[in-house]
C-alpha cells in the first residue's frame, strides 16, 4: 500500500490510512426471524481513499 501512496503521489500516511479502513465494520442485527446487515457509513475520507489505491467502494 505504501508503494501504490507514493505513486499516487499523496500525503496520507499509512498508520492514518489503515486506521481509516479500521474503522469500517460490518454489522449484523436479528429481530425475530429477520437478519439485518450492513456496513457503516463510509466518509469522504475513506472513499477518496479507495480512489486512490484504486479498490471498489465497500
Amino acid at each position: 500500500m505504501r508503494m501504490l501512496l507514493k505513486a499516487q503521489s499523496t500525503t496520507t500516511r499509512l498508520n492514518s490510512m489503515l486506521e481509516l479502513l479500521r474503522r469500517i465494520q460490518q454489522h449484523r442485527a436479528t429481530v425475530g426471524k429477520r437478519t439485518y446487515t450492513g456496513i457503516t457509513k463510509t466518509r469522504q475520507k475513506q472513499l477518496d481513499l479507495f480512489a486512490v489505491l484504486d479498490l471498489p467502494r465497500p
